[in-house]
């Protein structure tokens, strides 16, 4: 029996977090908590227990003005009854 119907599968994804502003002593500060984020990733099935990943993303705080990279491979295995 065949699981998946494609052999492989990729997806981007775009995120975008607004956080709130501080306050002290009843006065709000203007420093508002933001950040972006853009990855991607390719998933390949094995087989029905496993399948490898690779992922990447980009993303930046404007609050701290920090850019961060991450880059990875994942190994995925699948365990126990359901579907």
């Amino acid at each position: 029996m065949r699981i998946f119907a494609i052999p492989h599968a990729a997806g981007f994804g775009r995120h975008y977090l607004r956080g709130r502003r501080a306050t002290l002593n009843d006065v709000k500060d203007e420093n508002m908590q933001t950040n972006a984020r853009v990855s991607r990733k390719f998933v390949m099935p094995a087989d029905r227990s496993n399948s490898g990943k690779i992922y990447a993303g980009t993303g930046a705080s404007n609050r701290t003005g920090v850019y961060a990279n991450s880059v990875g491979i994942a190994w995925q295995y699948r365990w126990g009854g359901g579907f």
